[in-house]
Order: structure tokens, then sequence, then C-alpha cells
């Protein structure tokens, strides 16, 4: 319902909200923080050139992975476009509401790659789904009590439902393959592989927790680790406030207060945590706005739908021609060129490129890209 309303509004209107939503928060916790422990945990942290390294590490190590992942559903997305994708989804849910950012990683690969928006769609939701899924049982098996207590009955429930949401995104790609055209590469169902690679990136994250945590002198074993983790993260889905301020503070603060954290320490100590992995996110989503080529500035937008030319139209045994205008694309026409279909039913495709005026080696790498 929420997602609905959200969806119904001006983007003018989400930000005044979320802003004013963002302020208050912002105020609360800071009336919260202890300056004298905030600032004793930064120090040492200054002084932790390990952790430094350890924490964009793990960071880049675990949305690396999930690229990955997202790569065994998606045949031919290559891995830098993969990550390019996912951080900017991460650095757009730290800057609008309602976790709106999610789209643009679907935009990304659809304007960036050519894949199409449905398999896009599909494998993007059903790894989401699987992502907040896993780390949700990850913190039920290593604390149950500290990851139950912060979900309560509703998240039980929300859980369900994505899980459920899941299931459908895998009955869409299972539609997808049944209805593939020859010659083409289908989407993939994940198997065992890709649900280690999501174990493994939140095995990732939990390196941040626990390093930032011991930053303000605070001991956590593995399961305590990855317990917190869960119940930061996973209450985000409810969130309001753009990166889930102050939803994820609360849920984080209770879960190491209930492994015997002082209040104090423990609010000071989530809040540098989400702090250092929205200084990530930011970093990480405006490198991934320009790069990989092409960039994504005022291309942000997913492209309208076409209405597919039905097959019965076309001439028995006949060639489908496809046109593809270009200006300057030389470092991308060879990749749109490998992704078009060899046939369309039993139709073969022919390619053109039309050189539109480029002043690159767009010709030459259409000519090197088409048969011999």
């Amino acid at each position: 319902m929420i997602r609905r309303w959200a969806n119904s509004r001006p983007l003018r209107t989400l930000l005044v909200v979320t802003a004013t939503a963002s302020v208050v928060v912002a105020l609360g916790l800071a009336a919260a923080i202890d300056t004298d422990e905030l600032g004793a945990g930064l120090s040492r942290g200054s002084r932790d050139p390990l952790g430094l390294g350890l924490i964009p590490a793990a960071l880049l190590a675990a949305f690396t992975m999930r690229a990955q992942a997202w790569r065994r559903l998606l045949p031919g997305l290559r891995l830098g476009q993969a990550l390019a994708a996912v951080h900017l989804a991460l650095g757009a849910n730290h800057v609008l509401p309602f976790r709106l950012g999610e789209p643009l990683r679907i935009a990304s690969v659809t304007r960036r790659t050519g894949i199409e928006i449905a398999p896009a769609t599909a494998t993007t939701v059903l790894l989401r789904a699987a992502d907040v899924v896993t780390l949700a049982l990850l913190g039920v098996a290593a604390a149950p009590g500290l990851v139950s207590d912060n979900l309560g009955r509703p998240g039980v429930a929300l859980m369900i439902a994505i899980g459920l949401i899941g299931v459908a995104a895998a009955l869409v790609l299972v539609n997808q393959r049944t209805k593939a055209i020859p010659g083409t590469r289908p989407p993939r169902l994940p198997d065992a592989a890709t649900f280690a690679l999501v174990i493994a990136a939140w095995l990732a994250e939990a390196l941040v927790v626990w390093r930032v945590a011991q930053w303000f002198e605070i001991d956590l074993g593995p399961r305590e680790t990855l317990a917190v983790l869960a119940a930061a993260v996973t209450v985000q889905i409810l969130a309001v406030t753009p990166g889930g301020v102050g939803t994820y503070e609360a849920a984080g603060t209770a879960a190491l207060v209930a492994t015997g954290v002082p209040a104090s320490t423990a609010i000071t100590a989530v809040v540098v945590l989400h702090g250092v992995k929205t200084l990530y996110s930011f970093v990480a989503g405006g490198v991934a706005l320009i790069a990989p080529q092409p960039s994504m500035l005022g291309r942000l937008r997913l492209p309208p739908p076409v209405e597919p030319v039905p097959t019965a139209a076309l001439v028995e045994g006949g060639t489908v021609v496809l046109l593809l205008p270009a200006h300057n694309e030389g470092p991308r026409i060879r990749e749109v060129i490998a992704s078009a279909p060899s046939h369309i039913d039993t139709h073969p495709v022919e390619v053109v490129v039309i050189n539109d005026g480029s002043t690159d080696d767009t010709a030459a790498v259409a000519r090197a890209a088409g048969p011999p």
C-alpha cells in the first residue's frame, strides 16, 4: 500500500516528505548518541588501517558476489555491467524513499546492454527476494531470539510474502524459458552456486559489522555479528526514509542491547556502521552512474515498451532484417550485435548497422562483428 502511494505521487512530493522524515529521525539519533563514545570510536577507527582497508574490500566483495549471482541467471550479462547496476540501485536507495532505487538496477542493464526488461525484472525480483529471506534465515539460525524479537509476527508474515514473490518470479522465469526464441540464451533458474554466492555476500557484510563494533570495544562472536546484521537489514524492507535511516538504527541497536551492550554504546556503533555503508553506497553508486560506458546520466528511465511484430506477418521463409542506427558506438556495437537473436521462429535474422556519420571505429567494429 505504501509503495502504491509512493508511485502515485510526484517525485518532488516524495522527496519533501522523506527529507522531512529523515531530518526528524536524524535529530532524534543525534540526541541519543553519546558524543564522547562517538569521538572515541571514530578515533580508534582512524587508527585501524586493517579495518579501514577491510571494510570497503568486504563491501565490494559482497556486491561483486551479488552481481555474479545475477549473471548466473542472466546469460550474456557482463560482470562490470551487473556490478554497476547493483551499485546504482544501492546508491539510489540511499537517496530515494521507499527503496525506489531498485528499478534503476533494471534500467541500467536494459539501457546499457540491450537485455530485455522482462528477464531483467524477473531475475532482479527473484534475487532480491532470495537475498532478504536468506539473510533472515541466517540470522534466525545464528541467534533465533535476537532476530525473531526484532521481526515479530508481522515480520515473519512479511518474510513469507517476500518468499512467495520470489516463487512467482521463478515461475515467470520458467515461462520465459519455455517461450525462448531459438538461438537466444534464455534466463536460468537459481542453482546451488547462486545461493552460495548470496550467502557468501552476507558473510562478507558481516565482517563490516564485526570490525566497526570493535571500534567501540564491542566484542561480537560470529553468531551475534550475523544476527545483528540480519536484524538491522531485514527491517529496512519497511523503510520510509532513504537508506532506512531510523529503522536500521532501531533494529541494530535492539539486537546489540540484547547481547548485553549498553544502549548508548549500541546506538552510537550502529549509527557509525550505517554511515560507513551509506558512504560506500554514495561512492560506488556515483561511479556506477557513469561507468562502464554508456553513461546512465540522462538515461535513468526505462525505455518505452515496443510492440512486437507478429510473426504471422512474416513471409514464409523470409529473412528478418534488424536495422541498427549507430553514431560513435564503437565501444558498444559489438556487444549489441552479439545480443541479436540468430532466428525468430524459423526466420533467420540479419543485422544491418547504419553508420550515422560516426567519427570513431563504429563501422570497422560492426564489419568485424558480422559474418565472415
